[in-house]
């Protein structure tokens, strides 16, 4: 019995998806799968509302995933010091799961509106003597739409 409460207490903070909801109406669940130079998001495309993404950074290197609300073309996003400015106007970061290493995981849920998204890598990385390494404009950029 005390195993139950847990798993209803469980189902009760993390929503009845996490604990294998057959409803596929109530939010939708996107593969994301991070590599050196792409984003690859299987579907690409949500219906509005709780949208899950399922992330796996399968290279060799540390990545973040970020979702940004926009009408621009992905790869055509603002840039400061090297970096998608994820302050620009025109976007809209919706949310992120930072510093994902090399075969590791994670997962966030948001809740998306319709529209355009692009879902990006924004790490840059110093080596000293070295030009910087930017993880967007060497190609982690996928566009993502919401209907």
């Amino acid at each position: 019995m005390k195993f139950r409460f847990i798993a209803v207490v469980a189902c009760a903070a993390f929503g009845s998806s996490a604990c294998g909801s057959d409803d596929e109406t109530s939010s939708g669940s996107i593969a994301i799968t991070l590599k050196e130079d792409t984003i690859s998001a299987s579907p690409a495309t949500a219906s509005a509302g709780a949208v899950d993404f399922m992330v796996s950074n399968t290279g060799r290197e540390m990545h973040e995933f970020v979702v940004i609300k926009t009408d621009l073309p992905e790869d055509q996003l603002p840039m400061v010091d090297g970096a998608v400015d994820e302050e620009a106007a025109g976007l809209q970061v919706m949310g992120e799961i930072e510093d994902i290493p090399a075969g590791g995981s994670g997962h966030v849920t948001l809740q998306l509106s319709p529209g355009k998204y692009v879902l990006i890598c924004n790490i840059v990385e110093q080596v000293t003597g070295m030009p910087s390494h930017n993880h967007y404009d060497e190609g982690m950029h996928k566009a993502f739409v919401v209907n």
